[in-house]
Formats: C-alpha cells, sequence, structure tokens
C-alpha cells in the first residue's frame, strides 16, 4: 500500500512492524486546499474472515487523535454490515476498500504507471 500510495503522490512513512494494532502507513501529501494527513490500516484476513465495526472505529480513533484529514481501511477481505454501515456514515473522513475494490484499484493504477 504504501508503494501504491507514493507513487500516487504522497510522502510514506511506515508505522511499526507486527500485529500493533495501530497504523501501517502515514500518507502525506500538499492538497489543493493545504496538507492532508491519510492515516492507513491494512488487515490482511483470508476471504471468510470479514473486518468489523471495532476495526473502523479503532481507525476512526486514531485519525481523531492524530488530527488526520482521512483515514484509509484495506483489506484482503470484506467487511461486515455494521462495518460497511459505519464506513458509509463517516464517509467524507474514512475510505474503505476490500479486495475486490483493492483489485480494481491495482489494475487502474497498473494501466496508469506504464
Amino acid at each position: 500500500m504504501a508503494g501504491l500510495l507514493a507513487r500516487s503522490g504522497y510522502q510514506v512513512k511506515l508505522g511499526p512492524k507486527g500485529r500493533d494494532g495501530g497504523i501501517d502507513v502515514f500518507a502525506e501529501r500538499d492538497g489543493e486546499f493545504g496538507p492532508e494527513l491519510t492515516l492507513v490500516q491494512c488487515k490482511r484476513h483470508r476471504y471468510d474472515q470479514k473486518v468489523g465495526e471495532p476495526i473502523v472505529k479503532q481507525l476512526y480513533a486514531d485519525m481523531t487523535l492524530r488530527n488526520a484529514t482521512k483515514g484509509l481501511l484495506v483489506t484482503t477481505s470484506t467487511f461486515t454490515k455494521p462495518a460497511l454501515k459505519l464506513i458509509e456514515d463517516v464517509r467524507y473522513r474514512l475510505a474503505a476498500q476490500d479486495i475486490a475494490k483493492l483489485k480494481q484499484w491495482l489494475t487502474l493504477l497498473r494501466r496508469g504507471f506504464r
């Protein structure tokens, strides 16, 4: 994810490695309206292990505590219904990419960087 964001114009810094429950990527850029900080949480799960609402809440709390502009939650799985509802409720502050959207994004980025 850090490499993809870097190719999209962000300055990236990796968070601590391991199962720390923290931020995986800090992505910064100078946006049209000023500096932006996007916090990225990556969840590498089996397809049948959905990401739940508590993970979304954790990322949202981290964004608030760090005054981040936006959050991005990416998974190799999908999201539970309560998680999707919360993501929709805070859609202007937090985005989510499940495996289908992630594959689509990767395909678009590959085409754009050839």
